[in-house]
Formats: C-alpha cells, sequence, structure tokens
C-alpha cells in the first residue's frame, strides 16, 4: 500500500495547509453537506507539478481524505468531484498523470466516487474524452457527468 494512503488530515493539518497554497487549483470544500473536490485545470500545469510529484500524489490523497471526511461528518459516504476545463489547452493536460492519479484514486478510493461533473466548453474536452474514456473502468465510467458551466462554485467556495 502507498505510504501516503494511511495519512490522516488532522494529523497533517499544517502540511495539507501547506499544499493548499501550493497548489490553489485542487481543494475539498462542502457542497451541500457532500465533501467536494473543485479541480480547476486551468491553473494546472502539469510541467510544474512533475518538478514535485510526489507531494503532489500525498496532497490529492489528503484532499480526498479531506473531502471524505466532511461527507462522513454529514452522514454520507462518499465525494463528488468538479473539473473545471474551461479555457484550458493541452498544456494543462497530461495523459500520464491523469493515469497515476485515476489509478491511485480508484485503489485508495473504492466505491466512494458519486459523480465527477466535468464542465468544458471547449473541444479540448471532445478530443481527451476519446483518451480518458479508455482509462476509467467501466462501473466508473457512469459516474461522470458532462455539465454546464459551473465556474460559480469556484467563486462560492473559494479558498481563503
Amino acid at each position: 500500500m502507498n505510504e501516503c494512503i494511511s495519512l490522516k488530515v488532522d494529523d497533517n493539518n499544517s502540511k495539507y495547509i501547506k499544499y493548499q497554497r501550493s497548489y490553489p487549483f485542487l481543494y475539498a470544500t462542502n457542497i451541500d453537506g457532500v465533501g467536494s473536490v473543485l479541480f480547476k485545470m486551468t491553473d494546472f500545469h502539469p510541467k510544474k507539478v512533475k518538478q514535485s510529484y510526489d507531494e503532489f500524489t500525498e496532497y490529492v490523497v489528503l484532499t480526498c481524505l479531506n473531502a471524505l471526511k466532511i461527507s462522513n461528518q454529514n452522514g454520507w459516504g462518499k465525494i463528488r468531484i468538479y473539473v473545471n476545463l474551461n479555457n484550458c489547452s493541452i498544456q494543462n493536460f497530461s495523459l500520464k498523470m491523469f493515469k497515476h492519479f485515476n489509478n491511485l484514486t480508484a485503489n485508495s478510493f473504492p466505491d466512494t466516487l458519486e459523480t465527477c461533473f466535468i464542465c468544458s466548453t471547449t473541444k479540448l474536452f471532445k478530443l481527451l474524452w476519446g483518451l480518458v474514456y479508455k482509462i476509467i473502468d467501466k462501473d466508473t465510467r457512469t459516474k461522470f457527468k458532462l455539465v454546464d458551466d459551473f465556474s460559480h462554485l469556484f467563486e462560492m467556495y473559494k479558498l481563503n
């Protein structure tokens, strides 16, 4: 088992907050009593993240744990993910990183994803979805939903 999986958000609060400052494009928040992960892809730069890959991997796990903690506190055992692809370019995407984080979260948090909402008004999503769709297991594919613009969520639930 990956050693970062055993981390607890409470025990690593200062580390988690430090990571939030380093990676403000990804964070957990409470949306209507459900732990939700917000991922603003326009601010994600794979080449920069690659320089601190292990640290970012740990932050992804801590973010999911935090979202799950929020859900559990509200009697809900699942999390939601909101991915905003608006205004993204191919420079904001890495198939290798997607595979890594898809496997990491699928194995570390089985049966915890309720829905992954993807917002895209660009052609990039259609291009990427053809690649990504094949990587995601069949049961999880049905949990992915393409939705209209939800950029307002990133304003309403900003990090302080």
